[in-house]
């Protein structure tokens, strides 16, 4: 799937993990087995059903994973059973999942439910992040170890792995979520190889500050601090406001 690249994203986050990640200068990357959605990375919604004629990369794969289990006890007995193969595939591509880790973002910066639900209802920040630097912001990634998307809305359904577009297949489980979540609006880093769920960021990678509308002047003040000690020299800061029925944002 093809998507256009947005220039900046946006991490909604409380009071303390926004000090730890200005702190550490790093961003979590979490395992998806953890997310509140029981439905989102689910390699039980990818099927792995052989089309009666096998393509190139098909039989590529499928030589590499015979390769990963051909120590099984068996194994010349079992790969003539009827569904052993694709089971095969199934497995490989947990692992796969098991060494992804995703970090949440989300394109927009004045969501009332975004804010209440993810930065301590109002009470927390929101960080503007270059999304440029993304594949190269983090100084322990190297390009092949990280990719990015923005998460599509529909109904969760099955999908062939083994179908011609596995691209979209991959898709369907890294950057797809229910209509239900359409309001987070999300873009996703997600790094792959199995790779610490911390990730050191380079401090260009940050550009904003925004904190929420029940954030005090002295915890706003002492934040500030905290970037300034820090050594965040080109940071903007913006406070929220309700302007009618929605959130804008004042620059301090």
């Amino acid at each position: 799937m093809n998507f256009e690249k947005p220039k900046i994203i946006y991490k909604y986050c409380s009071l303390n993990v926004a000090e730890s990640i200005i702190k550490t200068n790093t961003i979590k990357f979490s395992d998806p087995a953890s997310f509140n959605d029981p439905f989102d990375c689910d390699v039980d919604l990818l099927e792995f059903k052989l089309p009666n004629k096998l393509d190139e990369h098909t039989i590529y794969e499928l030589e590499t994973i015979k390769g990963m289990f051909q120590n099984y006890p068996g194994f010349d007995d079992l790969i003539k059973e009827e569904g052993f193969i694709e089971e095969m595939y199934r497995k490989a591509q947990i692992e796969k999942v098991k060494g992804a880790r995703v970090s949440c973002f989300s394109l927009i910066e004045n969501n009332i439910l975004m804010w209440s639900h993810y930065a301590d209802k109002h009470k927390g920040i929101c960080l503007e992040f270059d999304s440029d630097l993304t594949s190269h912001g983090f100084t322990n990634l190297a390009e092949e170890d990280i990719t990015e998307g923005e998460v599509g809305y529909t109904e969760y359904e099955k999908t062939n792995y083994l179908s011609s577009n596995r691209i979209f297949a991959v898709y369907k489980m890294f950057l797809c979520k229910s209509n239900a979540w359409s309001y987070e609006k999300e873009f996703r880093l997600i790094t792959l190889n199995k790779k610490p769920e911390l990730q050191e960021f380079k401090k260009s990678f940050l550009k904003s500050v925004y904190f929420g509308l029940n954030m005090t002047p002295s915890e706003i003040a002492k934040f500030i601090s905290l970037c300034s000690e820090c050594n965040y020299e080109t940071l903007m800061f913006f406070k929220a406001e309700k302007i009618n029925s929605s959130i804008e944002f004042k620059q301090l």
